[in-house]
């Protein structure tokens, strides 16, 4: 067995390099799963799926040790409008103006306008993708979904269950078409 030896520059999370605990808060993170920068105005966005949230950190706070969140995207409640589940995928369209967040236990992809510009800690989805509405969770066909990309064309795609999907920008992302 051979040691990794890392020089690590920054801990987000955690107040301190040596823990390895988890520690609970709105500054601490359990089981992150993924991360996306805006490259526009150089935040991050963690999914934070074992505290059922995504969280932004800004580019001044991601340089500091144990830096403070700041926004906090869904709560632990399941199937309403400012709410995520097991927050696992991300994704964002260029230039920063969409935020997408795979909401796998509620089986849709829900997404926030303008990311950049929101102020207020668990703030509403401008809109759900694999559900009829963001307060009703009854359709299965996204049934665990678990990654997600937008392509050129600003196309989303789905990959859930051996199965992906593609929704169109153009037809408001309501059905996929492949």
């Amino acid at each position: 067995t051979r040691a990794l030896l890392v020089n690590w520059t920054n801990v987000l999370g955690q107040s301190e390099y040596t823990t390895a605990s988890v520690e609970f808060g709105p500054d601490r993170l359990f089981s992150p799963s993924f991360i996306v920068k805006d490259l526009v105005h150089g935040s991050y966005y963690v999914a934070d799926s074992g505290n059922n949230r995504v969280v932004r950190f800004n580019s001044t706070q991601w340089f500091t040790l144990g830096g403070s969140v700041d926004l906090i995207i869904g709560t632990g409640l399941y199937c309403q409008e400012n709410t995520l589940y097991t927050p696992i995928g991300l994704a964002m369209t260029p230039p920063a103006d969409r935020l997408y967040v795979v909401s796998y236990s509620e089986a849709r992809i829900v997404y926030f306008d303008e990311p950049w510009n929101i102020t207020t800690n668990f703030p509403s989805a401008n809109g759900v993708i694999g559900q009829p509405s963001l307060t009703n969770c009854s359709a299965t066909y996204l049934n665990g979904p678990y990654g997600i990309d937008i392509d050129f064309y600003g196309n989303v795609w789905i990959g859930t269950n051996g199965i992906v999907f593609r929704f169109t920008a153009a037809s408001n992302f309501t059905a996929s078409d492949l």
